[in-house]
């Protein structure tokens, strides 16, 4: 299984994407996405062909975690690497990749 490490800027956006659940809806409903992240993930380790391209630039796959977040992520036989987390609900425009 693949190691996955995550950019600072991937890290930010979910830093900017937990405060926001947690101050517009509640702890639990932020510890639910953790949930849901952390089994997405492992599949993503495991099988990171298993995603598709990201039509935005073909160097990256992209997992929906929840239909508002999308993680981006490139891969090598022993790293997973997560580069951006893209909240759906803005303008597609708005992702640089």
């Amino acid at each position: 299984m693949r190691e996955i490490v995550i950019t600072p800027r991937a890290q930010n956006e979910l830093n900017q994407l937990f405060e926001y659940l947690v101050l517009k809806w509640n702890l639990k409903v932020k510890d639910d996405f953790v949930n849901k992240l952390h089994l997405v993930l492992k599949i993503v380790a495991k099988s990171p062909e298993s995603f598709p391209v990201s039509s935005k630039n073909v160097k990256f796959r992209k997992c929906v975690v929840a239909k508002q977040n999308t993680p981006f992520y490139h891969y090598n036989e022993k790293h997973i690497v997560m580069v951006a987390v893209f909240d759906t609900r803005q303008n597609p425009k708005k992702l640089k990749i």
